[in-house]
């Protein structure tokens, strides 16, 4: 399964892995998962400049929202082909998941958007509730990823913490259960980054898949 001059697959222990055809180099999960962290982080700084020239009455309301959708439409996309495994395994039903997760987003910008035009928040309220939404596009990365795993064969699933941060309630009890059937639904349809938890999307965790030994 190839992307530009990387091949994505799953090892034998049902982890997502990419490897480069010219060089041999492969990268392993959590190198996966540091690239997806990485694009984020680069988003969220186009965010936070578009958020601070509204802030400098450099852009209007109207202006910031067309960029603030770029940059997520942008983000979204490039971490749901990075979690499904690049463009070549995209079909139309990935696409539409794509749209329905940015149309989401629009919805809650749209209301984000009025309650700036209104002034009823404050700069750092505008800061901060930024932030929130460029990091929700590593919802997109780990529903790319649930695709391509079940695609992979693999049927169990395991929610897992981030050993650097104090993780919230809501992961810490996901995380409790260990490895789960991936269609029990053990979440409640929650992914990392979604905002279904406490944590909202600053959410660290990651979800990982294996085969059923």
């Amino acid at each position: 399964m190839a992307t530009g001059d990387w091949v994505f697959f799953f090892d034998s222990l049902g982890r997502p892995r990419y490897r480069n055809l010219a060089t041999g180099q492969f990268l392993s999960a959590p190198n996966v998962l540091a690239l997806a962290d990485e694009a984020i982080a680069v988003s969220g700084g186009g965010v936070a400049q578009a958020s601070e020239l509204l802030l400098a009455d450099k852009l209007s309301v109207a202006e910031w929202v067309t960029a603030f959708r770029k940059q997520l439409k942008i983000e979204y996309s490039q971490e749901y082909l990075l979690g499904r495994g690049g463009i070549g395994q995209m079909t139309q039903s990935d696409y539409g998941r794509i749209g329905g997760l940015l149309r989401d987003q629009y919805r809650y910008l749209d209301r984000f958007a009025k309650e700036v035009a209104e002034g009823n928040l404050s700069p750092g309220q505008i800061r901060y509730r930024s932030d929130l939404y460029a990091k929700s596009a590593r919802e997109a990365y780990e529903r790319g990823l649930a695709v391509a795993s079940k695609e992979a064969g693999n049927d169990e699933e395991i929610w897992i913490l981030d050993p650097a941060v104090e993780n919230c309630p809501g992961c810490v009890g996901f995380a409790g259960l260990g490895w789960v059937k991936i269609e029990d639904n053990a979440y409640d349809g929650a992914y990392p980054g979604s905002g279904a938890t406490v944590c909202l999307t600053n959410c660290h965790c990651h979800i990982e898949y294996r085969k059923a030994e």
